[in-house]
């Protein structure tokens, strides 16, 4: 198989992780408390993140010369960045959640830490963290496939949104919504991702990047 294509497979593979991990979620106001359904559940967050580390580890085109060690000094960076925001963000989100930390029945909603800049710090922690990775490995493919990854993280906010915290809270939960971005500086931010991934992509089909 095509070593991109691969890569394109387990990107799709990767959004399964979103149906496993609502296996056990709300049917209605009721939870279903399967063992079977529990251990399905765990899964979900497995299979998310589990392609994503394993991509930039196979074979394919890599970053050379000054852009690859650019890519590497900034993946550093992310990785550094992804893990202080998850540490930060854990205590916060623990104690909100009922029976050793279930986040699809939390007890109230969490506004405080870095949930009082981003309304999914521990989503943001994962994006910067997996797109931290690719970065620091150099791998073209897996960086040019990144997007696919921040859009699995956005849909999943969704529907924790939309499914969870705004039939549960109510107008609480929308007022938080509409003061606090779902990304650390709002749409501002998204705009900046999207126009340096054109630069990089342009670069590569110009020949200006360093590829070996």
């Amino acid at each position: 198989m095509n070593q991109f294509v691969l890569q394109i497979v387990l990107a799709v593979v990767s959004w399964l992780g979103i149906p496993l991990g609502w296996v056990s979620g709300y049917r209605g106001q009721r939870r279903i408390r399967q063992p079977l359904a529990g251990i399905i559940t765990n899964l979900g967050p497995l299979v998310m993140i589990a392609p994503w580390i394993a991509m930039p580890l196979l074979a394919q085109p890599h970053l050379n010369g000054t852009s690859g060690t650019v890519t590497f000094v900034i993946g550093i960076l992310l990785l550094a960045a992804a893990v202080l925001i998850i540490m930060w963000a854990t205590p916060f989100i623990f104690p909100a959640a009922r029976k050793g930390g279930d986040e699809l029945d939390p007890e109230f909603l969490v506004v405080k830490g870095p949930y009082q800049w981003v309304r999914h710090a521990q989503y943001l922690g994962g994006v910067l963290g997996l797109f931290g990775w690719a970065l620091l490995r150099g791998g073209v493919y897996s960086i040019l496939l990144s997007p696919i990854g921040y859009l699995l993280f956005r849909f999943e906010a969704y529907m924790e949104e939309s499914r969870i915290l705004e039939p549960k809270f109510g107008d609480e939960f929308r007022k938080f919504k509409q003061r606090t971005p779902a990304a650390i500086l709002g749409r501002f931010g998204i705009i900046v991702l999207i126009l340096a991934y054109l630069a990089f992509v342009s670069l590569i089909v110009l020949g200006k990047v360093a590829i070996g």
